[in-house]
């Protein structure tokens, strides 16, 4: 007699997998099932059975929780767990795990790529690059666009977590001023 597979649902796969990942660890386990989004509608009816979920997005208050007499863990693919009402898993005996600092260089890395590209006009400059409008100066240079140097300017981060730590560092290599807000 064979012992029952563990039922594993990721419950928004869409929001992690981009045609990238190979879920054949995680169906080596037990009986996976992934699916791209899921609507509070659906969650109740797709997490019932599972012993262990997998999600992002998806909210498990108390209600949901409930409903799922088999979870034993819900694994955030996220930083945060700010979608799993904590108090009431630890009552019903369900872990959570979630992913920490799993994106902390990607989205600094991001936030100064919306820094550098407001402070140049990226935007408008390229346009005039692809428009004809850039070449077709007299001076075969374009300053239509102010152009904002980093340095010595302030930044104002808002909370001061592995991400926001990791702004305020290339902030500073931007020689700019840094102000926290926590």
């Amino acid at each position: 007699d064979t012992p029952m597979k563990q039922k594993i649902v990721f419950l928004d796969a869409a929001t992690v997998d981009y045609g990238d990942i190979d879920f054949l660890p995680l169906e080596n386990l037990g009986e996976f099932t992934a699916y791209d989004r899921t609507t509070p509608e659906e969650a109740p009816l797709r997490s019932r059975d599972a012993s262990v979920i997998i999600t992002n997005k998806v909210v498990f208050d108390r209600d949901l929780l409930r409903q799922c007499p088999e979870l034993k863990h819900i694994a955030v693919a996220a930083t945060g767990y700010n979608t799993i009402d904590i108090t009431e898993a630890r009552t019903l005996g369900i872990s959570v795990s979630n992913v920490p600092g799993y994106s902390t260089g990607s989205v600094a890395q991001l936030t100064m790529t919306f820094i550098l590209a407001l402070a140049s006009n990226l935007i408008p400059y390229d346009n005039a690059a692809r428009n004809g409008q850039w070449s077709a100066s007299p001076l075969f240079t374009l300053g239509d666009w102010s152009f904002i140097e980093l340095g010595g300017r302030t930044a104002g981060i808002l909370g001061y977590g592995s991400i926001g730590r990791e702004v305020a560092r290339l902030c500073r290599a931007f020689t700019m001023r840094v102000i926290v807000v926590t």
